[in-house]
């Protein structure tokens, strides 16, 4: 059997951890403070509706020296460079690394064994690029609504689906990786290009997120307010022409963008709930990585960089230092 470590213990990760464990997979949740002695003491819960799933995984101190199989990386791209030693700790020569960061990888534009150019706004210094071979890297494209309670349970929205491919070859661990999930109850298909279907996320994470942090809207409030939808989609559609321009244009349009977010109703986003909880928000990731690589190409963006810019200004990362 193999072994499934979760670093980050936050709504994602306790997703993932809690699924996989419930499912008989042998998972160890590395995590740190309070949160780490609440899940030992309660274990970790999902809630549905009315459905609570539970599970006790291992859980550990980032940084334990515990080799895991296939390594889910449930944090946020800013905190992944702090983290080498803790994914070191955690990792064999085999190893299956899985980000399940938003925005723009620091993968992205890797391939074989070679590091690649660095993505400067999440991967400062190219150390991410240089410490973690490629080859083990297994590119995750997650759709996922869920948050924390007051009482550590996960609030999950449903429809939990993670989209997986290798990165750059290598990928004879994504089959496995794959099936270990779908019995545990989250959709994952395996794609031929997973950076095709990782611009879909990045489009609509870019359309969404820094919207959320200014105006403090739910997804279904972007979609039912003309003027939020209309910036909605002008950043929707420079993010696709950018896509296209790299070479890696996805399936979907503007409109089918529009309805994924119909769909996922009356939910904030990751970053409206970071900007009402006074947390540093993922606009290296979300949203700068993106407008550099546009940069790169010529592409002007000026929906998207202008709300960038107000939401950087309302929140500036004073708590970052702290």
């Amino acid at each position: 059997m193999a072994r499934f470590g979760v670093i980050g213990a936050g709504a994602i990760g306790s997703t993932i951890a809690c699924r996989l464990a419930a499912a008989g997979e042998e998972v160890v949740l590395f995590a740190r403070g309070s949160r780490r002695t609440a899940v030992e003491r309660d274990g970790l819960r999902v809630r549905i509706g009315d459905t609570v799933q539970a599970a006790r995984p291992l859980v550990a101190e980032s940084g334990a020296a515990i080799a895991c199989d296939a390594l889910f990386l449930a944090v946020k791209a800013d905190a992944l460079p702090a983290l080498l030693p803790a994914i070191a700790a955690a990792s064999h020569a085999g190893t299956s690394i899985v980000p399940l960061c938003n925005g723009l990888p620091w993968w992205y534009r890797q391939a074989g064994d070679a590091p690649g150019a660095a993505i400067e706004a999440v991967d400062p210094g190219g150390r991410l690029a240089a410490a973690i071979d490629p080859t083990h890297v297994v590119g995750a494209v997650l759709f996922l609504r869920a948050a924390l309670d007051a009482d550590g349970m996960v609030e999950s929205q449903g429809g939990e689906r993670m989209v997986i491919g290798a990165v750059a070859g290598g990928g004879d661990a994504v089959p496995g990786i794959a099936a270990a999930l779908e019995a545990a109850g989250i959709a994952c298909p395996v794609a031929p290009s997973i950076r095709q279907v990782l611009w879909s996320k990045i489009a609509l994470n870019l359309a969404t997120n820094p919207l959320s942090a200014v105006s403090r809207a739910t997804l279904a409030q972007m979609c039912d307010d003309a003027h939020l939808l209309g910036i909605v989609r002008a950043i929707l559609a420079e993010t696709l022409a950018l896509a296209a321009l790299d070479g890696q244009a996805p399936r979907e349009g503007v409109d089918d963008l529009v309805a994924i977010t119909r769909r996922a109703g009356p939910f904030l986003t990751s970053m409206a709930q970071d900007a009402i909880a006074g947390r540093p928000l993922e606009l290296a990731a979300i949203a700068q990585a993106v407008l550099d690589l546009a940069d790169d190409h010529g592409h002007p963006m000026p929906v998207a960089r202008a709300v960038a810019a107000m939401a950087a200004w309302l929140h500036p990362p004073r708590a970052a230092a702290a």
